[in-house]
């Protein structure tokens, strides 16, 4: 699974508001099963803020499965937690697949990331 592009906006919020997270993804093989995007909001010191847990399109089912080279987009919503401090905030992408119990390794575009956990940007709650 290639993660070929990214979005993420608002950057400046308030604490309970919305922003999206645009994902642009192609599949590198036939992927089966129930992958879930994993995203973790971590603060300046690292510390993981929340957790939220996404199908990779943003929808309420996986949809179909995956042959190898379709290209899906997907539109993640976000909450900022109603009582998450002010300050700058990294959001970070995992990839979890549910059938295996693991995190899966990303491909950002053609490079291999040196990790499970892609940093998607950062955002400030206000």
């Amino acid at each position: 699974l290639a993660l070929l592009g990214r979005a993420v906006g608002p950057r400046r919020l308030k604490a309970g508001g919305d922003l999206q997270v645009h994902l642009y993804w192609q599949a590198r093989r036939a992927t089966l099963g129930d992958l879930r995007a994993v995203v973790n909001w971590s603060d300046a010191t690292g510390r993981v803020l929340h957790t939220s847990t996404h199908t990779l399109t943003g929808q309420d089912d996986a949809g179909p499965a995956w042959e190898r080279g379709d290209l899906r987009r997907g539109i993640l919503r976000l909450r900022t937690p109603d009582d998450a401090p002010a300050g700058s905030y990294t959001l970070h992408l995992l990839i979890h697949d549910a059938a295996r119990g693991r995190y899966l390794w990303l491909r950002r575009g053609v490079v291999l990331w040196d990790g499970r956990d892609l940093p998607l940007g950062q955002v400030w709650i206000e």
